[in-house]
């Protein structure tokens, strides 16, 4: 599946999501969001297999894990947290 389908599909979703004044309604979109925001994982993690040795696909899979979870938890909160404080001055 093509990641690029999965933003044109989580971003209406998303919007609304945002503009729902019902509590259902926002959670099973939440659910398709959630589902299509993450359709780049699949081709990310299949390039890379393709890449490498079979037997160095563990450590592939984990590197990429390690630094998709150190950008996205680690460096985007405090990002965003700096972007956030230096708009409001």
């Amino acid at each position: 599946m093509d990641p690029l389908l999965g933003v044109a599909i989580a971003l209406p979703t998303l919007i609304t999501i945002l503009t729902t004044a019902n509590l259902s309604t926002a959670l099973v979109l939440s659910f398709v969001f959630n589902c299509a925001i993450n359709l780049y994982l699949a081709p990310i993690f299949a390039i890379s297999h393709g890449l490498v040795d079979a037997r160095t696909r563990a450590l592939v899979s984990s590197i990429l894990f390690f630094l998709s979870n150190l950008i996205g938890l680690g460096a985007g909160p405090t990002i965003i947290g700096i972007l956030s404080d230096r708009s409001l001055r």
